[in-house]
């Protein structure tokens, strides 16, 4: 905020009155340095003392807070409910990170001014941004939140961010035992299948693999016009020699 920034640097540099009404004019529009002008003291008032808490200071120091009052009044904060709605939990932020960002935004788009102090009761800027807490945490966590806090809608921001951030931890240990549980479960069938492939392997060693072996027994196959049996011309595999002298042992047996 203006004012804020302002206030700052009266505190740090301390120019006199005289000095900050030719900063403002040189920076300023016309129509708005008249809007404030007014609001100057006559005399050039300036810091006396190093420590601004100083009571040799009250004078100035009074001089200065009616010119920020009178900035607040002039130029009014311009509301973007649009910005703060925008404003949402990103993936991979947790929840406190969330909140500085959004109280950021709301702060400079609400127009409401955040209290010096935390009351015994919030106040519209609180109760405010709770809302807009709520309303830009991820679903499960926002889920969450209203079963475990009693009373979310009337909670206070410092409970809210609470019970937000257990949520949010809640979650990721969640996904993290799941993660684990699927990696295991993986390993696991891998190495079921390694087994299974093995156990087959050494029940039927005719069909493992095509390695050299099984390559040669397909190079000793015969060719053309040759018998399956014996390799030989001139015959088929039925009319083969051998085929018949099996028949032979075959029936004698």
């Amino acid at each position: 905020m203006f004012t804020e920034q302002f206030l700052t640097f009266c505190q740090e540099f301390k120019p006199t009155m005289n000095e900050l009404k030719r900063l403002l004019i040189t920076k300023m529009k016309p129509t708005d340095w008249q809007k404030i002008a007014k609001e100057f003291p006559n005399a050039d008032l300036r810091c006396r003392h190093i420590t601004w808490e100083d009571e040799s200071n009250a004078q100035y120091k009074d001089a200065v807070n009616k010119l920020c009052s009178a900035f607040t009044q002039a130029f009014p904060a311009k509301i973007n409910m649009e910005k703060i709605t925008a404003c949402k939990q990103k993936n991979g932020e947790n929840p406190d990170e969330y909140l500085t960002r959004l109280t950021d935004t709301f702060n400079t788009h609400s127009g409401l001014q955040p209290p010096n102090e935390v009351g015994n009761t919030p106040g519209v800027w609180e109760i405010h941004l709770c809302n807009s807490f709520l309303n830009g945490l991820k679903p499960n966590i926002v889920s969450a939140v209203k079963n475990s806090c009693i009373g979310w809608d009337d909670a206070r921001l410092s409970e809210l961010r609470r019970h937000a951030i257990h949520a949010h931890d809640q979650i990721l240990s969640q996904n993290t035992k799941k993660e684990e549980t699927t990696q295991k479960e993986l390993h696991l069938a891998a190495i079921t299948m390694y087994n299974t492939i093995q156990e087959h392997g050494d029940r039927y060693p005719g069909h493992r693999g095509t390695g050299r072996g099984h390559h040669k027994n397909w190079d000793k196959r015969p060719r053309g016009d040759a018998c399956f049996l014996c390799g030989k011309h001139g015959h088929w595999r039925r009319d083969c020699p051998v085929n018949t002298s099996s028949d032979a042992i075959d029936k004698s047996d």
